[in-house]
């Protein structure tokens, strides 16, 4: 149906990614002339379940039946579906992309992947 469809014709798609388990959806845009990025995650159906503004430097999203993983320069940011920060993650150095499961959290960084849990904040450092 048409109220289904969203026009991001005049913005810039980011990222993206797709849970194949529960059917549920994330994307990451930039709003045409802006230096921040809105997130956004969709219920199995294509109904929105929530939009996350004004996010600053988003490099990768991901998701799970549960949350969404936000990526940007410095931090990972965990949201449930109603747009509410569950987790935060601090970064002492650079991380490529992040992936979401049902055991945690995936950072990778070059050739090594990091595992952090959801649930409580904390900051991840290079050993």
């Amino acid at each position: 149906t048409e109220e289904n469809v969203v026009d991001y014709s005049s913005h810039t798609l980011d990222s993206f990614d797709f849970d194949k388990d529960s059917g549920k959806s994330v994307l990451c845009y930039s709003k045409y002339g802006s230096t921040s990025n809105v997130v956004c995650a969709f219920y199995k159906n294509g109904k929105e379940s929530c939009c996350i503004e004004d996010v600053e430097n988003v490099k990768s999203v991901s998701c799970n039946s549960k949350l969404i993983a936000v990526l940007t320069d410095n931090e990972v940011l965990c949201y449930n579906y109603r747009g509410k920060l569950k987790t935060t993650i601090d970064l002492t150095f650079n991380v490529d992309s992040v992936e979401l499961d049902s055991s945690g959290i995936y950072l990778f960084s070059g050739s090594n992947i990091y595992r952090a849990k959801t649930g409580r904040n904390s900051t991840l450092e290079v050993e």
